[in-house]
């Protein structure tokens, strides 16, 4: 019976209120003195929490000092586990954050969701709620059930807020529950501004999601500038090659990224380079039928008889695939190759 415990006394007469101001506790004095008032006055904390909830998703600064100050506590929480601070917080009312904080609310309580109040303001992008949080001691690095602050703040592409988040000291190579990188995040959004923020932050690029390369990703997503800033970054990527073994070469050939080939071009990759199983680009360009990167590469003079591991040339590939446009570049190319 919590009524029972809070009016209990001691052998000297003392209240667990007195006893807990007497050993310097004055959190837990405060909080008692709560509970006391509410038994008091017949309040009970879901009626008065409620409302208090309520008010702090409206940003009623009055009625939260009302709540607060005939005994409502600011740690109250529901089923779900939302507080008063976690509804503040999601919803702009910095003022009620900061009333919330300095009446006790604890910044890292998480609800049900497994989402602190911080993770909540990330994810809804709000930035001044963010600041009193973390001035407040709320803890940049914690995770939830599937995210930290800086994913929910990345993901959703809230730039202030993932600048906030770092230069309080969020992880800048955090992952999120599939173990996707920030960098990946933002190269998937195609967000240049918040990956030119991460990598001037230190972010790792020599790095793999999904088992592929970053590079892979920027190329896939067929973003330009977003490679160049990778290559900037860590020119040593250019090298780098998937789980299944593709470089970043064979990939732009594969899915006909020719604007993607020729950056990687510039940046030291030979047009001749082959794959593991001794594939050309105009052997991926054949078989995937693209009609203007397989041009391109019989205009550099690349090899359309070379024979992969199994002695199969562009021209199989392209017969095979029924890329009838490649069949036609190709035979077309060999007669011209005879004539000369």
């Amino acid at each position: 019976n919590h009524h029972a415990r809070i009016a209990y006394r001691n052998n000297k007469g003392k209240t667990p209120r007195q006893h807990a101001a007497e050993a310097g506790k004055s959190n837990t004095a405060r909080l008692i003195a709560i509970a006391e008032n509410l038994m008091e006055k017949g309040i009970t904390s879901t009626q008065y929490g409620d409302a208090l909830i309520h008010a702090a998703e409206k940003g009623d600064h009055g009625q939260i000092a009302h709540l607060l100050e005939i005994g409502t506590s600011p740690v109250y929480h529901k089923a779900d586990g939302q507080t008063p601070l976690h509804a503040a917080a999601r919803n702009k009312n910095v003022t009620a954050v900061k009333h919330l904080l300095q009446a006790g609310a604890n910044p890292n309580v998480k609800n049900a969701a497994g989402n602190t109040a911080l993770m909540e303001a990330a994810q809804a992008g709000q930035s001044a709620p963010m600041r009193a949080l973390i001035q407040a001691g709320a803890h940049v690095n914690i995770r939830g059930a599937t995210d930290s602050a800086i994913t929910y703040a990345v993901k959703q592409q809230h730039v202030e807020c993932v600048q906030i988040l770092l230069d309080s000291g969020a992880d800048v190579d955090s992952r999120d529950t599939n173990d996707c990188c920030l960098v990946y995040l933002a190269l998937m959004n195609k967000n240049s501004r918040i990956l030119d923020i991460l990598l001037r932050r230190g972010a790792t690029v020599k790095t793999s999601c999904n088992g592929e390369p970053l590079l892979h990703t920027a190329i896939r997503q067929g973003s330009i500038s977003d490679m160049q800033t990778l290559i900037k970054a860590d020119s040593s990527i250019i090298y780098s090659e998937s789980a299944r073994g593709d470089g970043a070469m064979q990939v732009a050939a594969q899915i006909g990224n020719l604007k993607g080939m020729i950056v990687l071009a510039k940046a030291g990759i030979p047009l001749n380079v082959r794959d593991k199983e001794g594939r050309t680009l105009m052997h991926h360009a054949a078989e995937n039928g693209h009609v203007e990167i397989l041009n391109q590469l019989i205009q550099a003079k690349q090899n359309i008889r070379a024979k992969d591991n199994r002695n199969r040339t562009p021209l199989e590939y392209a017969e095979r695939a029924e890329q009838q446009e490649c069949v036609k570049i190709l035979k077309k190319a060999a007669e011209d190759m005879i004539r000369r």
